[in-house]
């Protein structure tokens, strides 16, 4: 099959086999030799490889340790202001609770001191009424002190004339 399709281009079969494995062999020793197709050839993901300087390594390390103690010293912020959001929450429920059980109890104290006004209006207008009826008694009584020094005078003065 070979002879055919290479008599018209004049090559001998041996040939074209040595040249083929001269290809291979070439082809192989420039893989290995270069970094971009030996890191293909090794990792056989076809990703892009990139060569870094150990100073740019250094750096690179460097800069993830830094954010690995960023990351910690944020997760540890980040719990305390939990811990402080949880504490928060608790003293605002217990200071709503506080302010509704003073809420009900100056509601009371309205309600008493209504009572109280009242009872007190009450006790002034009897008074009031008291102090008029007593005032009607006493003026009265007067009258009637002077209506019988009137009389026991003019007794007295009937019992002299005659």
């Amino acid at each position: 099959m070979e002879k055919r399709l290479f008599a018209g281009l004049g090559i001998r079969p041996e040939t074209l086999r040595t040249l083929t494995l001269f290809m291979l062999f070439a082809l192989s020793v420039f893989c290995f030799l270069s970094p971009s197709c030996s890191a293909a050839s090794a990792s056989g993901s076809g990703e892009a490889m990139y060569l870094v300087t150990e100073t740019e390594l250094s750096q690179l390390e460097l800069n993830l340790s830094e954010l690995q103690t960023l990351s910690e010293r944020q997760r540890s912020e980040l719990e305390s202001l939990k811990a402080q959001l949880r504490t928060s929450q608790e003293s605002l429920m217990r200071a709503r609770q506080e302010s509704e059980k003073l809420r009900m109890q100056l509601q009371e104290l309205k309600e008493t001191m209504t009572e109280q006004k009242s009872s007190l209006e009450n006790a002034n207008r009897l008074l009031t009424e008291y102090a008029k009826e007593e005032k009607s008694r006493q003026e009265r009584i007067e009258r009637q002190r002077d209506a019988a020094y009137y009389i026991a005078g003019i007794l007295a003065i009937a019992c002299a004339i005659k």
